[in-house]
């Protein structure tokens, strides 16, 4: 941990990844940036709730889904999506601030899905193993 004592020597250094308020630091958050590796890439997105799953955390696998909306939905309509890891949830009132870390070569559909269709983000579940009694 990096002491009050040295405070003027972290002004102006980079951290290394996001580190939330109030979080202690350490040398190792300290330099050029670690991520995203390079060939990802990472976005934020500020969803309303009812269009992630509660207990939506850090470090899930989810899926990111953009297509038209309203009621009923179009059964014809195009839908868009890629998968992504989830990097941090900042809850707020009526929604939360969700960051994720995607393949890069995802950033065109989603630049093209921004702004006109909502999103939705669904959890990847993994199927029980049935074979040998589990």
């Amino acid at each position: 941990m990096i002491g009050s004592d040295r405070a003027d020597e972290l002004v102006g250094q980079t951290l290394a990844m996001p580190v939330a308020a109030g979080t202690p630091l350490s040398p190792s958050l300290i330099g050029p940036a670690a991520s995203p590796v390079p060939g990802r890439a990472v976005t934020s997105l500020a969803l309303p709730e009812g269009s992630f799953p509660s207990g939506l955390e850090a470090g899930q696998s989810v899926v990111l889904v953009a297509g038209p909306g309203g009621e009923p939905p179009a059964v014809d309509a195009a839908v868009w999506q890629m998968g992504a890891i989830v990097r941090s949830v900042s809850a707020f009132d009526g929604g939360a601030l969700i960051s994720l870390e995607f393949d890069a070569a995802d950033r065109a559909g989603l630049s093209a899905a921004r702004g006109t269709n909502p999103f939705l983000v669904a959890m990847i579940a993994s199927l029980p193993n049935t074979e040998a009694g589990e």
